[in-house]
């Protein structure tokens, strides 16, 4: 096989179905390749475009997202993709070209030369290889997959020098590409379960590494009686609507939501910290963990460092809550979630009135087991608090890169991956600039994405940090752009209304089934 057919050979093994990317002079071989696959390819409209729908399609499946560039120019693009995933734990896989191996590192100025390719992307990749021989790719690609299943998924990036591509080598007889996920030692899920069975008040507190144990998690918290607040990447791993959930606690730049959760915390004489990555104190983080608590996760680095545990279990969330269960006492709860949350969302109603109505109509709309794509914008922002979504991998959002144009082609990949299910992005009108030439891919993919622009006129949250603390702006007022016609423009459905709208132009899309904009004219740049 040419080494292009290696790399598809090697995805296949993998059981990738569906890749993204962009095709280029320099990895021609392996879109040559594709073609006899079987394998789905979405082609996007540019290399962030490629990465962030990669990493929405990962996301929301829990399986692999593949990204293909070319090197030079393409990866460079792709970094900041990359550094979402990385901040986000996504099993994203970046596959790249590199100029031939004759020209490494001579700076002879050849096309999309690097002094470092792989220096540039290693950083932002949790493992980074670059290929050197033919008979060396499929394995390479099968030892990234297996990283990627086998502990906590940063990114993967593997460079192909485009000689290497063109050259042929025998394909392996076998590829290992899953890896085993690790358990707890049986002394410390003993120490675990007698921590948490001593509470009498226990709370749980569950991140997006426990997206994956969402039927084990919520079967622990009624056998303990514990109610369950999640981080934003945790959200859906509980349904939003049952008797032991409290909702998203936390929000913009990882401050504590509410205060009522956070009463309930207070009161609470143990908890169970699962899959979470929580904040640096410096940067906000107030939760009241008491000092009996568990941690579970799956990176041993975790264990202790913002929030000290009595007992630490470095294991998939999983396994590790399969071997608790057994070994925990049943009681009845002790507190009220269902009146906690709704005493948050009373708050909410006071704070922001106009972007809870607004979060309340769009709710609406949509189905329930929509998956909802936020971007960096005051009305996502909001709905992590609020939107309440009842399925893991239901709620995405760019939390920890915190990256403008995050939404819309991760929301493409999140379709792509789902199709069954109807998929929404909010996009402030800033944000949209910055991807907006995704809507292309969308369409030409017929991918049936629903994408809420909030039209204010501003980079809001900026523009409200600036008069709080300076009592003037500068740079946050953007001139009007009509993303109505632009989606037209390209094909797609295009909606302007109001709030008391909204809903409606949901509705409508939905029942055609297209790609559409619903741009929403408001004044929440306004404090």
């Amino acid at each position: 096989m040419r080494g292009g057919a290696l790399v598809v050979h090697a995805l296949q093994a993998g059981g990738v179905r569906t890749v993204f990317g962009i095709p280029g002079v320099h990895n021609l071989p392996i879109y040559d390749a594709l073609l006899d696959s079987g394998i789905t390819h979405i082609l996007a409209r540019h290399e962030q475009g490629v990465a962030f729908a990669a990493n929405g399609y990962a996301r929301a499946t829990g399986q692999l997202g593949v990204a293909l560039t070319i090197g030079g120019p393409g990866v460079t693009y792709a970094l900041t993709p990359l550094g979402e995933a990385y901040a986000d734990s996504s099993p994203l896989l970046l596959i790249a070209a590199g100029v031939e191996r004759r020209y490494q590192g001579l700076a002879l100025g050849v096309l999309h030369e690097m002094p470092d390719q792989l220096a540039v992307a290693k950083p932002l990749s949790g493992w980074a290889r670059r290929v050197e021989m033919p008979d060396q790719i499929a394995e390479a690609l099968a030892e990234a997959m297996r990283y990627l299943r086998s502990c906590r998924p940063r990114p993967a990036y593997a460079e192909i020098p485009t000689d290497v591509l063109s050259a042929e080598a025998e394909p392996p007889r076998s590829l290992r590409t899953t890896g085993a996920l690790a358990g707890a030692p049986p002394e410390l899920v003993q120490q675990a379960a007698e921590a948490l069975g001593r509470a009498k008040r226990p709370v749980i507190y569950a991140g997006g590494g426990a997206l994956d144990a969402a039927r084990e998690l919520v079967q622990l918290a009624e056998k303990l009686g514990a109610p369950i607040a999640t981080s934003a990447s945790g959200k859906g791993v509980i349904p939003e609507d049952h008797p032991l959930a409290l909702g998203s606690a936390t929000g913009l730049r990882g401050r504590w939501n509410g205060d009522a959760t956070r009463e309930l915390f207070s009161q609470a004489d143990g908890a169970l910290l699962v899959g979470a990555n929580l904040w640096a104190p410096e940067l906000g983080l107030a939760i009241p963990f008491p000092e009996n608590t568990v941690q579970i996760n799956l990176d041993p680095l975790e264990l202790g460092k913002v929030v000290p545990a009595r007992v630490g279990l470095a294991a998939d969330a999983r396994t590790a809550l399969r071997q608790l269960l057994p070994l925990l006492p049943t009681k009845a709860p002790w507190a009220d979630a269902s009146a906690v949350r709704q005493q948050e969302l009373q708050q909410a109603r006071q704070d922001g009135p106009l972007e809870t109505a607004l979060l309340e109509e769009i709710r609406a709309a949509l189905p329930r087991d929509t998956i909802l794509v936020g971007d960096m914008t005051l009305l996502a922002y909001r709905a992590t608090r609020i939107f309440p979504v009842y399925a893991p991998r239901s709620f995405l959002s760019p939390r920890g890169f915190g990256t403008l144009g995050f939404a819309l082609p991760a929301a493409i990949g999140a379709q792509a991956g789902r199709p069954g299910q109807p998929v929404a992005a909010i996009v402030g009108d800033g944000g949209m600039l910055y991807t907006c030439g995704e809507l292309a891919s969308a369409v030409q993919h017929r991918l049936p994405v629903i994408v809420i622009v909030v039209n204010d006129g501003a980079y809001a949250m900026i523009k409200r940090f600036q008069l709080k603390e300076y009592g003037r702006t500068i740079a946050a007022d953007l001139s009007p752009v009509n993303f109505a016609q632009l989606a037209e423009a390209m094909g797609a459905l295009g909606y302007r209304c109001r709030p008391g709208q909204v809903g409606e132009a949901i509705t409508q899309a939905l029942e055609r089934r297209q790609t559409a904009v619903v741009e929403v004219l408001t004044t929440l740049n306004m404090p």
